[in-house]
């Protein structure tokens, strides 16, 4: 608990003064991302450059997309290469493409430069999210889903699942398209471990999926989760297919960061178009 919180930032701060590398590797390995956010503010600025190069790349990665757009830049642009590769490699799409946006608010080119550093596929969904509006679901959204089609097996989607979940970044719900990419269903994870293994999606899923649009403002997205205590929201295009999915954290981010906007106002909002697939 917190005592043990305690130590471990009494002993970061220790390692960083007498600069002892091993020291500072060790206490690294232990403390929790959200612990060393709540330290963040204490840190000297190049301490704080010293703890991002040296943490786990995980834990790199989680730090970094906490910090402000500001802040983020700036570790972009000053971390050493090697550094930089790892983490943009463990970041989530989404919060990558905030990334790079914060980079190429300040300085287009070495945006540029970044962007070549990512793997083909990764660079082509980071461009294909920053074209949403920051303020709306698709803005909010990343493509680390996983779907299936209504005509396989539980025992097939479990298998897929094992293959796909390393990448996905929630696989709790999975969702259920046609042909055509359009949002058929879902499904719990719950759901696919207690059916036989032969049954086929389309006869455990639920048809009546809530989902949002890429334009759903924000506000109505978390409004929409708070309402339904829902951890993650599918997000259609205007054809109805399925292109991305909001997690709570993400909202919780951008609530936030509106908090000083007076949070209560939701409250007040209009009973959204909510739309349910026939």
């Amino acid at each position: 608990g917190s005592h043990m919180e305690e130590k471990l930032a009494v002993s970061l701060q220790e390692a960083l003064q007498e600069g002892d590398t091993r020291a500072l590797r060790e206490v690294l390995e232990e403390i929790h991302p959200q612990d060393l956010l709540a330290l963040w503010d204490e840190l000297k600025g190049e301490h704080r450059y010293v703890v991002l190069t040296l943490l786990p790349k995980a834990k790199a990665a989680e730090v970094l997309s906490h910090l402000s757009p500001e802040e983020q830049a700036e570790y972009l642009k000053t971390l050493p290469p090697w550094r930089l590769r790892e983490i943009l490699e463990e970041l989530s799409l989404d919060d990558l493409a905030d990334a790079l946006q914060a980079v190429r608010k300040e300085d287009p080119a070495y945006f540029q430069r970044l962007k070549d550093l990512l793997d083909p596929r990764t660079r082509a969904e980071v461009e294909a999210l920053a074209r949403y509006e920051e303020d709306e679901a698709g803005g909010l959204m990343t493509p680390e889903y996983v779907a299936v089609r209504e005509g396989m097996t539980v025992e097939e989607v479990l298998r897929f699942l094992r293959r796909a979940a390393p990448d996905a970044e929630t696989i709790y719900y999975i969702y259920v398209v046609d042909e055509k990419g359009r949002l058929k269903g879902v499904l719990s994870l719950r759901d696919l471990i207690v059916a036989d293994p032969r049954t086929r999606v389309a006869e455990i899923m639920n048809p009546k999926v809530v989902y949002v649009r890429t334009d759903t403002d924000q506000e109505e997205v978390a409004r929409l989760m708070a309402d339904y205590d829902f951890t993650v929201l599918p997000v259609v295009d205007e054809e109805g297919r399925l292109v991305g999915i909001v997690t709570v954290d993400d909202v919780l981010d951008v609530l936030e960061a509106e908090a000083t906007e007076d949070i209560h106002k939701l409250g007040a909002v209009d009973v959204p178009d909510l739309v349910y697939s026939e």
